[in-house]
C-alpha cells in the first residue's frame, strides 16, 4: 500500500480487513 495524498486511517485499514475477512 502507497500513500499518496490521503493516508489510510487505522479504521479504514480496520475496515478493509473485516471486509476480506
Amino acid at each position: 500500500m502507497e500513500t499518496r495524498s490521503t493516508p489510510v486511517t487505522l479504521a479504514e485499514l480496520h475496515g478493509l480487513l473485516l471486509t476480506q475477512e
